[in-house]
């Protein structure tokens, strides 16, 4: 039934009454329909009115011999809610009683149906069904998963894959063990679908569907609650909840940070919570169709070792997985090696279990060579594939093979040639039986198939254009023969329209319709149903982004379903699946790029392209050719408009350049975003653009531009408008900004000031709780702390840095603290290892393609061989070092590798005058840049140099002259060693000897 205005109660109500012929509701003259689902629950609940009446007997008296939630339940009494106006929050009609049942609070009147109008069913007959009646032939399996369950309960976690082929039983299996065993306990039981069309791009699909149904089951609040504190970002991604918080509530949830690492965290988190309130099931139904998101956090949850009553129970089809390389089949491999899964893969019936199925599901045979007989036919023709033997007995029931007697029922002489007859395989034989249905149910199931796998009532109206409630009556006919399609319950669009919900009774049911219909009438339904999906979400059409890209790619509207793919990429980003994401996005520029070339299209493509760049750079790394190529055509597209306001993004190209060493590249990118930002006069973009410059010329050496670039992004920065820009483009500006003038303040002597612009830039980071902003602010402060020469500090901020480097899988920050450690174990004496370890470090950080910072890298192992006393070794890696900052241009540390250069050089017993010029050169190079600190370590060597020569005073003027210019950090190592060498020097007589 499909409504779009819900009655409201008058204070004096009139009486209801059931229609039970035509099963609808009356108040006075007026008609309120219902689905038949939610008529048969008010029917039920009337003929026991002021009584309990509870969860299970409903669902017996409702959905006998089929396995179904509350949470179906739930959404057909909300139904009822809705249609009768009768608000949960002050009930007077249906009464919640809660975690037990429901109770009707008023009598109603009942209208009996005339005589004429009992069933015209041949009586005895067999009926059809849609699985089977009970499960035979799995006892085996099924007391496996009930003892699996079993130490899931006790609080030892279980994560089970059931794997088949397609119509082996896995469905019923799962079916049969929840509600045999599940439910026998008052546990939490979620079950949630892949779906084959979007599944792979819609981020934790099955898991959403699962919590949401949970939630909104009688007594979700308590899981609501469990989320509300533990997972707020997944919270976020479920309007139809969060709808039901208050406007405070909602606005307590943090969802900053919603990062892939966050995301897991949580819901393992929130799982693990509300199994210790009550024991959880999570079925995860055709994982071979699964989002890899998904996967992980299956991966995530089987690997946690705490103590959790939480059983993951996940189907596939073995073949799908195998011969599509699924991520699914590395997964599962990996979780069996570390004996964190199990599997039950299940085969074909025997003869024997057939014969039982058919005594389960109509009695008695006519004689037990009658049901053997038969059994091993359908056997032989079937292969003892469950649902291929369901369809066969359905077919011989249809054509009256198979009959009612007295008592059972008995195969008539014809039925052995029938089961001969039948098509060989389970997809020809539902052709046939979809050929044999009438004309309009044939169309309605064609177009069934085009809603999907389950739908509503409204969608399929909309696609033959019929009437909702005429729509809706044909599906019921259809799933009340328990032909082709089964009740699903309800659901309710934004526009308020009401339509019962029904699914296929397979995936190879919906397979064979789909494939049925003409390309033109394909694209046709396609585009009618899109576009009332469309209308009827409106304003929140984003949420099923997916679907809608679907059905207007499908429907030869690429300029709509790009639109979608690309909302659906935002939707894939928000939840922090950047693997979905840069799939979305790839496939919404193919679409794209069907359209003519105009303006709007490139300025949509702009958009793409850089959202492409900002997920490449999650998902490979900044270094990755694709990255570029983004970044490079959305950079392009970005110079072909007036309207530049969309460049922002593009600071990612400018980031790339950097981080692989053309810094001459990335200076000259960073100048023209300057300028375009100017043209524009937005704020971000000025502050991207000082930002990304100031790096630049920080990396190039020139420091005092740097520190003016830097300072202007700090001051554009705005901590409630820009705190949520590290979700989107993966940094901080600010974060940055204060690290690298933490650098800066170092080198122009301010070293102190340094220490606290570094904290500073931590504090921030750890505030906005982002992963890569926090490893890069850890990192950042390990390498200041050991240009202030003080090892174990660098040690213990670099470790911090790693294990988040790890974590998260950011292996070009990873080498980056690797070295920073390595130094540090050299710094402290470990010699060996500390080498060994730059030497990896530096390996892993060449093979990621970066050559930023190389040169600084390259030092730090030279001046661990010069501990070492290996000079050659030293003065090879300083040579390679001064070679790659010719070829990149990258100055920052220049003046150090000439002074370490003329350390080797003495060290070797090379020269003095070459040292000398290596230190002068270093010097001159320091105070051209006014960088104090590195003047001070290279004034320190020539002055040892000239005091070991007897130059004496010349040694103590030109120290005393550098040290003279520092007014903080004289407690550090390189001052400490510059006061204790100048107090040497000034005991010291002209010629080098010491004063009386």
């Amino acid at each position: 039934m499909t409504s779009t205005e819900r009655p409201e109660q008058p204070e004096a109500r009139e009486p209801l009454r059931l229609d039970l012929a035509n099963q609808w509701v009356r108040r006075g003259a007026e008609t309120l329909r219902l689905t038949p689902k939610a008529f048969a629950v008010l029917h039920l609940l009337a003929e026991r009115a002021g009584q309990l009446v509870t969860k299970q007997e409903l669902l017996d008296g409702v959905w006998p011999g089929t396995a179904v939630g509350d949470g179906v339940l739930a959404t057909v009494v909300r139904e009822i809610r809705s249609v009768l106006g009768d608000p949960a929050s002050e009930p007077w009609l249906i009464e919640t009683v809660h975690r037990r049942g429901y109770r009707l609070l008023e009598t109603l009147a009942f209208e009996a149906p005339p005589p004429a109008a009992a069933s015209n069913a041949v009586a005895g007959a067999p009926r059809l069904a849609i699985a089977l009646p009970a499960l035979v032939g799995r006892q085996a399996e099924l007391d496996r998963l009930a003892a699996w369950w079993d130490t899931a309960v006790r609080g030892e976690r279980q994560v089970v894959f059931v794997s088949g082929e397609p119509g082996i039983g896995k469905t019923a299996l799962v079916d049969a063990f929840v509600g045999h065993h599940a439910r026998t306990i008052d546990a939490y039981v979620g079950r949630g679908q892949c779906i084959e069309q979007h599944g792979a791009g819609e981020a934790y699909l099955p898991v959403l569907a699962a919590l949401g149904e949970l939630c909104r089951e009688p007594g979700g609040e308590r899981l609501v609650a469990q989320l509300r504190k533990h997972a707020p970002a997944w919270l976020s991604q479920m309007p139809a909840v969060l709808e039901s918080l208050t406007a405070e509530e909602q606005s307590r949830l943090n969802l900053a940070g919603a990062t892939r690492e966050r995301m897991l965290r949580e819901m393992t988190e929130a799982l693990e919570a509300a199994a210790a309130d009550r024991p959880f099931v999570l079925v995860l139904e055709d994982l071979h169709w699964s989002d890899s998101a998904t996967l992980d956090l299956v991966a995530l949850l089987a690997r946690r070792r705490g103590a959790a009553r939480l059983l993951v129970l996940g189907t596939y089809r073995s073949a799908e997985v195998i011969y599509r390389d699924h991520p699914l089949k590395g997964v599962k491999h990996e979780l069996q090696l570390q004996g964190r899964c199990e599997e039950l893969a299940l085969g074909s019936l025997d003869a024997a279990a057939v014969g039982d199925y058919l005594g389960a599901r109509f009695g008695a045979a006519s004689s037990d060579d009658v049901q053997r007989n038969l059994a091993h036919a359908l056997h032989e023709r079937t292969d003892g594939i469950p649902l291929f033997v369901v369809s066969v007995v359905n077919d011989l029931v249809t054509r009256g093979a198979i009959v009612g007697v007295e008592g059972g029922w008995s195969a008539r002489p014809e039925a052995y040639a029938a089961v001969g007859e039948m098509p060989a395989s389970l997809r020809q034989l539902l052709e046939r039986q979809l050929d044999q249905l009438g004309a309009a149910e044939r169309t309605l199931v064609e177009v069934a198939s085009v809603a999907g796998l389950e739908f509503s009532a409204a969608a399929l109206a909309a696609g033959l254009g019929a009437d909702p409630a005429e729509a809706e009556a044909s599906c019921e006919t259809l799933a009340r023969r328990e032909q082709w399609l089964a009740p699903r319950g309800s659901v309710e669009w934004p526009d308020r329209t009401f339509s019962a919900r029904y699914g296929f009774v397979h995936a190879l049911y919906r397979d064979v319709a789909y494939r049925r219909i003409p390309a033109a009438r394909h694209a046709q339904l396609h585009l009618r149903i899109g576009e009332r999906l469309e209308t009827a979400f409106g304003p929140r059409a984003g949420e099923i982004a997916t679907e809608l890209a679907l059905h207007f790619e499908q429907g030869r509207d690429p300029d709509r379903a790009a639109r979608y793919l690309e909302q659906a990429a935002a939707n894939a980003l928000r939840r922090s699946a950047a693997a979905e994401a840069v799939g979305l996005l790839r496939h919404g520029i193919d679409v794209l790029s069907t359209l003519p070339d105009t303006h709007e299209r490139q300025q949509r493509e702009l958009t793409m392209q850089s959202a492409l760049g900002a997920a490449l750079t999650i998902t490979e790394g900044y270094v990755a050719p694709a990255v570029e190529r983004a970044y490079a055509r959305a950079w392009e597209l970005c110079q072909q408009f007036e309207d530049l306001s969309q460049l922002l993004p593009v600071a990612g190209l400018c980031r790339h350049a950097v981080v692989k060493g053309e810094h001459r590249k990335g200076e000259e990118l960073a100048q023209r975003m300057l300028r375009l930002a100017e043209r524009v006069g937005d704020r971000r973009l000025f502050m991207y653009a000082h930002g990304m410059l100031g790096y630049v010329l920080f990396w190039c050496g020139d420091f005092a531009k740097a520190r003016t670039h830097l300072e202007k992004s700090r001051d554009l920065y705005d901590f409630e408008q820009d705190r949520f820009l590290p979700f989107v483009y993966g940094d901080d500006s600010n974060v940055a900004a204060l690290a690298f003038l933490a650098f800066i303040d170092w080198l122009e002597g301010h070293v102190d000031r340094s220490l606290e612009r570094s904290r500073e830039s931590i504090a921030l980071a750890r505030q906005l709780d982002h992963p890569s902003v926090l490893t890069l602010a850890l990192m950042l402060a390990a390498e200041l702390h050991r240009l202030r020469g003080e090892a174990a500090s660098t040690d213990a901020l670099a470790a911090e840095s790693l294990t988040l480097a790890r974590e998260h899988g950011l292996s070009l920050f990873a080498a980056v603290n690797g070295l920073l450690r390595g130094w540090a174990l050299a710094e402290q004496g470990e010699l060996a290892g500390g080498i060994a370890a730059l030497r990896r470090s530096l390996d892993a950080y060449r093979a990621i393609g970066a050559d930023s910072g190389l040169p600084q890298y390259h030092a730090m192992l030279a001046e661990a061989h010069r501990r070492a006393g290996q000079t050659v070794d030293g003065l090879d890696v300083v040579e390679r070092a001064l070679e790659i900052m010719e070829r990149t241009d990258e100055r920052w540390w220049e003046a150090d590798l000439h002074r370490l250069r003329g350390e080797l050089l003495l060290a070797s017993t090379g020269p003095a005058a070459d040292a000398e010029v290596c230190f002068l050169r270093s010097i001159e190079i320091a105070r051209d840049r006014r960088a104090r600190s590195l003047e001070l370590r290279s004034t320190i060597s020539v002055a040892r140099l000239w005091r070991d020569q007897g130059r004496t005073t010349e040694a103590r003027q030109i120290l005393a002259a550098i040290c003279d210019c520092f007014t903080e950090g004289h407690g550090t190592r390189d001052l400490e060693e510059a006061a204790a060498l100048l107090a040497e020097l000034s005991t010291r007589g002209p010629a080098g000897s010491r004063s009386a």
